[in-house]
């Protein structure tokens, strides 16, 4: 049972002492007012009744400190610790780095979610909201804090602006403007919907010219110190075998024979040297193949976008989608599919334009 008791300070005013004895410990708090200090004790005898007890004691370290314990017990890849570690430092521990979890309101999460939206783009600042979210949400689940201040209806959600659809007469066009050791990438980021990081993990082992097909077994992924890092896909889902045009695989072939080593580990793509490909030496020698062909709109990811619209128009269904895209819900498979449809309703408006001009 809470104890309270009345003292005098200093200054003539009356205090009231709550004392609670929690788990072979005495938590302790002051109050100004008799009334809060019952009122606290009867919610703190509940919820030790209930078994949902919060130690306020706990709640009282800051923001930034909690994080450097929370990050560090996560079971992260690489890149996901990396960006993880860059929304801390900088959209949160800015705003809340020093704020006790415990202190941290509603509210104040919300103003700062607007202040952060404005800041940055809308998809950063929904990064950051679930980042905060899932660590506040941790803190609740043991009982650091009562619940998460993290109720913001819509905040956590991506919506990615609709990217552009190359065509294939596009696609070529980019192919044949890019340096000859790429070109085959580009069709294969195209029509298989490879990552970038699976394109760059691809080994001549992965590829089987007799079937057409290409083997996703890996990722290569570089943080932004330069580690290059060789790893699974990115989900159990994106360990896959894609089929691949006969005309494409042929280009593949002789790729292969041109630019690839022969033992069965060698790297697909390479640099100038025969080494590793870097992102950014692939993304230096994009960016020129777009200045070449006015298509600085068109980005490395975009091919994929293309290649899995494309497909779609063909008649996929959701879940040919997501076995050929390595993607493990059906989410984005169904975007793909709701711009096929919307790719259908444009030829089918070029047809009646076609016969609204003809004669009976």
């Amino acid at each position: 049972m809470a104890s309270i008791s009345k003292r005098t300070i200093k200054s003539g005013d009356t205090r009231y002492d709550v004392r609670l004895r929690v788990d072979g410990g005495v938590l302790t708090r002051t109050f100004r007012r008799r009334a809060g200090a019952e009122r606290w004790a009867r919610q703190q005898e509940s919820r030790k009744d209930l078994g949902d007890f919060v130690d306020v004691r706990a709640g009282v370290v800051p923001l930034a400190d909690y994080s450097e314990r929370w990050l560090p017990a996560r079971d992260l890849r690489p890149r996901t610790r990396e960006l993880y570690r860059h929304l801390l430092d900088k959209l949160i521990a800015p705003a809340f780095g020093t704020t006790p979890i415990n202190r941290i309101t509603t509210e104040a999460v919300r103003v700062w979610h607007g202040q952060v939206t404005r800041q940055v783009s809308a998809l950063q600042a929904a990064k950051a909201y679930r980042l905060l979210r899932v660590m506040l949400n941790t803190a609740a689940a043991d009982r650091l804090i009562a619940h998460s201040p993290c109720c913001i209806s819509g905040a956590g959600t991506e919506r990615s602006p609709e990217r552009p659809l190359a065509e294939p007469a596009d696609v070529l066009r980019l192919a044949d403007a890019i340096e000859p050791r790429f070109r085959a990438l580009v069709l294969l980021a195209a029509v298989g919907g490879l990552r970038v990081g699976e394109l760059l993990g691809l080994q001549r082992r992965h590829l089987d010219f007799g079937e057409a097909a290409v083997r996703v077994e890996q990722q290569a992924i570089e943080l932004e110190d330069g580690t290059r890092i060789v790893t699974g896909p990115k989900t159990e889902a994106g360990r896959r075998t894609v089929a691949i045009p006969t005309n494409i695989m042929e280009t593949l072939e002789q790729h292969v024979d041109r630019f690839t080593a022969e033992s069965a580990d060698a790297w697909v793509f390479v640099g100038e040297r025969g080494g590793p490909l870097h992102r950014a030496t692939l993304q230096l020698a994009w960016t020129d193949a777009r200045r070449a062909t006015a298509m600085t709109h068109i980005t490395l990811h975009d091919l994929r976008h293309t290649g899995a619209t494309l497909v779609a128009w063909t008649g996929a269904s959701t879940r040919e989608l997501m076995a050929r895209l390595g993607h493990s819900t059906p989410r984005a498979a169904l975007r793909y599919q709701h711009a096929a449809q919307h790719r259908d309703r444009e030829i089918a408006d070029r047809l009646g334009e076609l016969f609204e001009t003809s004669e009976p």
